[in-house]
Order: C-alpha cells, then sequence, then structure tokens
C-alpha cells in the first residue's frame, strides 16, 4: 500500500475537526442548516489554511445520504467517494496549471449538464488568481447565473488579483494564519497519533517553522520523523530545518550587546562552517530581536512566535 503523507491522512473529515476557522465553518453549517448555501464562494488566505480542506467538507455536506446537512456522516457512499476523490461531480481544477480560457469553456460546457451520481456539481477552482483575464471573463457569465445543481468555489492566495466583478458575486471567507498554540496542539495530537516522544521544545521550534500554515507543519514533522528513529529532539529539528538553537541566538545577543567584533566575526564564522542555510540564520536573528523587543515592551506575551521559555 503506497505511504500516504501526514496532512493528507489527517485531513479534517468533518467541520468541527477543522482547526482556528471557526468563524467559516459556523457560517457555512448554519447556511446549510437554514437552507441557504450560495452558489458560489470565494474562499481567500495564506498556503495550508484548509481552504480545499473546507472546500471538499461543503462538497460534501450538501451531497450526504442524509443531507445536506451541517454532519456529513463519512460512511455513505457519496461521503467516501468525495474522502477518496473520486466523486465524478466534484470536478477540482487547478488553476495554476489550466488557467486558459479553453479550460474554463469546458466548465461552461460541463456545467449544463444535471449531476451524474450526487445531489450537487461542485466545482473547486484553486489558485483562482492565476486564471489567465480572458478566462475569467469567459467564467463570468456562468458564475452570475449558474444552474440550481452547482455550486462553485473558488480558493486564492491572491484576493486582490480576483476581479471585483467576479468577488461581487461570491459569498468571500477569510481564512486565517494558525496561531502557534494551536499549530503546536496539532503537531502534539499527530505526533501522538504516530507513537512518537516530542520535546516540547521541538514542537515549539516546527511551529514556529510553519508560519502559520498548517499543512507546512505537518510537512515539516513528517521530515523530521524521517530524520529520527521515534523520539524527537530539539537538536533533531534544529539539524533537519538548518536551523540555529536558542543558545546561540542568546549568545549572539550579547555578543552584539558588548560590541564584540570578534566574538560576531566568529559566531557567523562557525554557522558557516557547519552548513547552515544563511538565509534561515537571518531569518531566526530577525525573528529573536522581534520577540525581545515585544517581550521587553508588552505584559502580554501571548502573541509572541516563540515558547513560553
Amino acid at each position: 500500500m503506497p505511504y500516504i503523507s501526514l496532512y493528507r491522512r489527517y485531513r479534517s473529515q468533518t467541520f468541527e475537526d477543522v482547526m482556528g476557522q471557526d468563524h467559516v465553518t459556523r457560517t457555512l453549517q448554519n447556511a446549510i442548516r437554514q437552507g441557504k448555501v450560495s452558489h458560489a464562494y470565494l474562499f481567500c488566505g495564506t498556503r495550508g489554511t484548509g481552504k480545499t480542506t473546507t472546500a471538499r467538507l461543503l462538497a460534501k455536506a450538501m451531497n450526504c445520504d442524509k443531507g445536506p446537512t451541517p454532519t456529513p456522516c463519512n460512511v455513505c457512499p457519496a461521503c467516501i467517494s468525495i474522502t477518496e476523490g473520486r466523486a465524478m461531480d466534484i470536478i477540482e481544477l487547478d488553476a495554476a496549471s489550466h488557467r486558459g480560457i479553453g479550460d474554463v469553456k469546458d466548465i461552461n460546457e460541463n456545467v449544463k449538464f444535471a449531476p451524474m451520481e450526487l445531489r450537487y456539481k461542485v466545482f473547486i477552482i484553486d489558485e483562482a488568481h492565476q486564471l489567465s483575464n480572458d478566462a475569467k471573463d469567459a467564467f463570468l457569465k456562468t458564475l452570475e447565473e449558474p444552474p440550481q445543481h452547482t455550486i462553485f468555489i473558488l480558493a486564492t492566495t491572491e484576493p486582490q488579483s480576483i476581479p471585483i466583478t467576479i468577488r461581487s458575486r461570491c459569498q468571500q471567507f477569510d481564512f486565517r494564519r494558525g496561531s502557534l498554540r494551536d499549530i503546536r496542539d496539532r503537531l502534539k495530537y499527530v505526533a501522538d497519533g504516530e507513537g512518537v516522544e516530542v520535546e516540547d521544545a521541538a514542537l515549539d521550534l516546527m511551529a514556529e517553522n510553519a508560519e502559520g500554515s498548517w499543512r507546512d507543519a505537518l510537512s515539516l514533522l513528517e521530515q523530521v520523523l524521517a530524520y529520527t528513529d521515534g523520539q524527537i529532539t530539539i537538536d533533531d529539528v534544529n539539524t533537519v530545518l538548518g536551523t540555529v538553537n536558542r543558545e546561540f541566538l542568546f549568545g549572539l545577543v550579547d555578543t552584539l550587546s558588548e560590541r564584540d567584533e570578534s566574538g560576531a566575526f566568529q559566531a557567523a564564522a562557525e554557522v558557516v562552517e557547519s552548513g547552515k542555510d544563511i538565509q534561515q540564520l537571518l531569518k531566526s536573528i530577525a525573528q529573536h530581536f522581534r520577540n525581545l523587543l515585544f517581550a521587553q515592551v508588552s505584559r502580554d506575551l501571548s502573541d509572541l512566535t516563540t515558547s513560553e521559555e
């Protein structure tokens, strides 16, 4: 059986499982419950925040044998086919590679036909901002007056690149970046599910480097898991990611505060000789100084992008 990546294996299968996007999932569930589901949605947010996952959940909720329902059962043939990605009436299009007017014309033709198996035909267009200008114009008429059996979901990381004529015909939801605490908790949950022991400091460091992306966090965990043997330490994470440990950062701050030019050059030489990524080093230093400044001027340290320690 082929290996399945962690972010796919632990992908949310219910609205309740989607972390950090309660303002989106609650609104969608209420719309389903009240029979007020729109014909078009625009999901906006940075990478790895759950846009495509939520789009699939909406498709599942609208086509569940017990639905439309805000709580799809995940056991009926419709739910299973959508989960496994083989539902013929759920059409996913990556606009990064299918961005031309010909691709949109295919959608316009497909829309005319009723669903073959499910209750609704759902089109999920990922990276929608990459559609060409001609393709966006061709898509506009269909988006304005789609058949009753059709739902469009556009996902994008650049909503400002979507024409206002398209945005005005969609209900727009802005997906938030994951907080350090929430991503850390998710990493802990997945690590426990995999039977792996992880140091708290290692969880903090992976959560920091995920930069608010749930998918990136699980990809980092998967990368570190491949390097270790069932137990993850912060040294393992530093080695895999090419980052420097906190002792080095605090030592560097002391060196700079003492205006020790020789010590600063020596520290830089050690990093280069160890093969660390210089861009990653500069990023870590900038983040470290930001945290020091924040800790100095604020009493509320909950917004620090680092561990409590």
